[in-house]
């Protein structure tokens, strides 16, 4: 186990007075899980606290900036280029307890969270009233909205939606040295001074540490249909893909599948591909039934796959009209 810096008597204090009770660990063995994350890379950390309120967060980094130690911020972990593991030692700060839905505003399409809470859970709470925050990482059941923010995570339905970056609306951080800073609103619309959120977006935990995010929400589609279509090789379904868009089709998520990702899958399930296929694409459509079951019909003529008996003929592609004086308006 690899050892790290020990903290100074006084900074040990420090921790136990901020962080009482269960909330600073200082065990190897207790402080061994968070000496990692999905990179499976380990150091371990020098402390670990869990901060259940602003107030201790900005008395740390105030602490931590006088004393010159570093501060890893982290969520659940799930991420896999090792920003979690403390390899310098420091103080891990865990978001687990800065866990609370603070506010859901349908009319606004807003939501206001902290750092902590699992993106999974916000998706569920939000579904319950027709809402929907877009971003759909693979660790969506596991990984916080602070590290999604932190990393900016991606998603399947980063083809029509986004990235996180596109979907946070204004951040509050403690940056180093323990000062506040709020950035962006609550309009979906915010065009006002520099970007500051969109900067914080995807640092990485290098710029300071969240405490609170405004979130942009949508309205949840009312349906969805999802298209699996194999292909002899990679580079046809490549070319299938290219034809879905030049159909002005935008799908919520496009995903392609190789061989070996192909493999892997098979070994685990049933699949419904044949074997002598050479790639898989993988489709999904999002929006109202009607939208759905029409683009669904010209999403089966697009990638050669024949549309459900009854379902009608595909609709003819819509081509963009021109006033004439230029090559598009």
């Amino acid at each position: 186990m690899t050892t790290a810096p020990s903290l100074a008597p006084a900074a040990r204090r420090f921790l136990e007075k901020c962080f009482p009770g269960d909330a600073a660990v200082f065990t190897p063995e207790a402080m061994c899980v968070y000496g990692t994350d999905a990179s499976r890379r380990f150091a371990l950390p020098s402390a670990v606290v869990r901060p259940d309120d602003v107030e201790q967060v900005r008395e740390l980094l105030a602490f931590a900036q006088t004393e010159r130690i570093p501060i890893l911020p982290r969520g659940r972990a799930t991420n896999t280029v090792g920003d979690c593991v403390p390899s310098v030692g420091g103080i891990v700060v865990s978001t687990a307890r800065l866990n609370r839905i603070l506010e859901i505003d349908p009319n606004d399409f807003v939501a206001v969270v902290e750092p902590g809470v699992v993106t999974g859970e916000l998706q569920t709470a939000l579904a319950a009233q027709g809402l929907l925050f877009a971003p759909d990482p693979a660790s969506v059941r596991f990984s916080t909205i602070g590290g999604n923010a932190a990393t900016c995570a991606g998603g399947m339905r980063a083809v029509k939606y986004g990235v996180t970056r596109d979907h946070i609306l204004g951040i509050e951080a403690i940056l180093p040295g323990g000062v506040a800073i709020t950035t962006g609103g609550r309009s979906h619309k915010n065009v006002v001074g520099l970007d500051l959120t969109r900067l914080f977006v995807g640092s990485e935990g290098t710029l300071g540490f969240f405490t609170r995010l405004t979130l942009k929400l949508l309205p949840l589609p009312q349906a969805t249909a999802t298209l699996a279509v194999a292909y002899p090789s990679v580079d046809a379904a490549l070319a299938a893909a290219g034809d879905v868009f030049r159909a002005g089709l935008l799908p919520a998520a496009m995903e392609l599948m190789a061989q070996e990702a192909m493999a892997a899958v098979a070994a685990i399930e049933a699949v419904p591909w044949p074997d002598t296929a050479g790639a898989v694409l993988l489709l999904r459509l999002d929006g109202s039934p009607e939208a759905v079951a029409a683009d669904s019909r010209l999403l089966a003529a697009v990638t050669n796959r024949p549309a459900r008996s009854g379902a009608g003929p595909p609709p003819r592609p819509r081509t963009r009209k021109t006033c004439g004086s230029c090559a598009g308006c």
